[in-house]
């Protein structure tokens, strides 16, 4: 039964997380209702307060990660990461740093701030469970789709004319299933 709520948990972060990235549509769909749902589930299941910290992951949701372009200066996070990889990684490798490769790193890198910002407000989870290991593969697992996935163009489907992301439904979906696997495993 607990694989079942997890699995539903997912479906509707990831729902929530891709309508959210469609055109036209409110970004609190994904900002404030995934964690809400998913500080909702752990307070029904711990009975704590201090799971109220969850719904910091809205301030990791609300940050942009847009790359700087010709036709778009970016999010002020990943400006901030194309100053660190202009000062550090271009200066002293600039043999080895393709502009396709830092376009990978920078997406990276940005993406995995965002998913350190999740990690850290779902840290109250193990605090008041004890278990570690699951919060360690869980948080791991977020830091991979975000840095491997969340970028990537996957393609997408229509649901009621919203095209919806294959990759945002991936991202949101994981972090609905782990959340949930921490809070009943």
């Amino acid at each position: 039964m607990k694989i079942l709520k997890s699995s539903i948990m997912g479906v509707i972060a990831g729902f929530l997380g891709a309508w959210a990235g469609c055109d036209n549509t409110s970004k609190n769909w994904r900002r404030f209702l995934i964690p809400f749902a998913l500080t909702g589930l752990a307070f029904g299941h711990l009975q704590s307060f201090w799971v109220l910290t969850i719904m910091f992951i809205s301030i990791g949701f609300s940050i942009g990660y847009g790359i700087p372009d010709e036709t778009d200066e970016g999010s002020a996070l990943a400006r901030f990461w194309v100053k660190i990889i202009d000062k550090v990684i271009w200066r002293i490798f600039p043999q080895i740093w393709t502009p396709e490769r830092i376009d990978i790193l920078l997406n990276i890198l940005t993406r995995g701030t965002i998913a350190l910002m999740v990690n850290l407000s779902l840290l109250s989870i193990p605090i008041l469970k004890g278990n570690w290991l699951i919060y360690y593969i869980g948080a791991s697992s977020i830091k991979l789709v975000y840095t491997t996935c969340s970028w990537r163009d996957l393609g997408g489907f229509r649901i009621k004319g919203k095209y919806l992301l294959i990759s945002d439904v991936i991202t949101y979906g994981i972090i609905g299933i782990v959340t949930s696997a921490m809070i009943y495993f």
